[in-house]
């Protein structure tokens, strides 16, 4: 996913699956991880804020970007942390990343 730097109104959507299907959410939290990628803008950034969940027998959650993590251009690795009723925490997709791209502006 492709964004533009500075847009600070943004939101990260996903469905988060295990085996396939949906992740049941019912009564967890979840937070947005979102890094750069080593090498890739002029600095390492790191971000967490609070997710929403949007529909949580479908799996479906998003995040809004802030200003802060919109004004280095570069590309970002994404996860999502879920902490469920029980305590226990998985972070979602169990492989990999989820990737964001922020672009230069002309402004």
């Amino acid at each position: 996913m492709d964004i533009k730097r500075n847009d600070n109104k943004r939101v990260i959507t996903d469905t988060l699956t295990f085996g396939g299907s949906p992740q049941n959410l019912t009564a967890a939290t979840v937070r947005f991880l979102m890094k750069t990628v080593p090498g890739s803008a002029n600095r390492n950034l790191s971000f967490a804020i609070a997710a929403s969940i949007e529909d949580a027998l479908a799996g479906e959650v998003s995040a809004e970007l802030t200003a802060d993590m919109t004004e280095v251009a570069g590309k970002y690795n994404f996860e999502w942390e879920v902490t469920f009723a029980d305590a226990s925490v998985t972070t979602f997709p169990s492989t990999g990343y989820g990737t964001l791209n922020i672009v230069e502006d002309l402004g």
